[in-house]
C-alpha cells in the first residue's frame, strides 16, 4: 500500500455488488454488498456494507451518499495483478456540497417489461397443468405415473383453454375481440 492521499471531486457514479463469497468478518457484521464510487472518472472501492448504498456519518446521523455530491475524502492505493486499486474509508469522506436534487430511482418503463407472446402463454399453460396433474396423480409415496401425469394435464389444459374461451369477454373483453388464443381449437373441444 502506498500512503494515503487526499482527493477532492463530485460523485459521478455510486455502485454496489453483491458478495458472492463472504469472509468470516462480512459474516460477522452481516455485510452482503461491495461498495463502489467513481469521482470525477476515478473508481474507488469504499469497502462492504449492509445496504447497496454508502452510508457515511454525518453530525451523528447516517446518511446516503448520492450522485451529484462534492466530496472530499482520503484514499490509499495498492497494486495487484498489474492494476492499481483505489481504497477509501467512509469514515475520511466529507460532504463539502450536497447535490441538491439527488437522482430519483427510475421506474420501469412498459417497454422493458416482457412481452407475453403465444409461445410463453403456451409454455406458461402447459407448465401449469402438468403442475396441476401431478399434484392430482401422486401416489403419497412419491411415484408418479408419467403416463397418467400426460393425460391428466392433456385434460386439464383443454379445460383451461375451453373456460377461458367462454369467459374470455369477463376477464379481458378488448383482447378476446382482438385476437384468436393459440389454443382455439383446444377451447372448442369437447372433453
Amino acid at each position: 500500500m502506498t500512503a494515503t492521499k487526499p482527493y477532492n471531486g463530485t460523485v459521478t457514479k455510486i455502485n454496489s455488488k453483491e458478495i458472492a463469497n463472504q469472509s468470516d468478518i462480512d459474516k460477522e457484521y452481516g455485510y452482503k454488498h461491495k461498495l463502489y464510487m467513481e469521482v470525477d472518472g476515478e473508481f474507488f472501492c469504499v469497502g462492504s456494507g449492509k445496504q447497496p448504498n454508502i452510508a457515511i456519518q454525518i453530525n451523528g446521523k447516517y446518511e446516503s451518499l448520492n450522485v451529484g455530491d462534492k466530496i472530499q475524502f482520503v484514499h490509499t492505493e495498492s497494486e495487484f495483478g498489474g492494476k492499481v486499486y483505489k481504497h477509501v474509508k467512509r469514515s475520511t469522506i466529507n460532504i463539502i456540497e450536497r447535490n441538491a436534487a439527488p437522482p430519483q430511482p427510475k421506474a420501469m418503463s412498459k417497454a422493458a417489461a416482457p412481452v407475453a407472446n403465444a409461445s410463453f402463454e403456451a409454455g406458461v399453460a402447459v407448465g401449469h397443468a402438468i403442475n396441476c396433474a401431478v399434484q392430482l396423480v401422486r401416489d403419497g409415496k412419491g411415484k408418479v405415473d408419467l403416463t397418467k401425469i400426460e393425460s391428466v394435464s392433456k385434460d386439464i389444459l383443454l379445460l383451461s383453454h375451453k373456460l377461458k374461451g367462454e369467459y374470455a369477454d369477463i376477464i379481458a373483453p378488448k383482447k378476446a375481440a382482438k385476437e384468436d388464443t393459440p389454443f382455439k381449437e383446444a377451447a372448442d373441444a369437447p372433453l
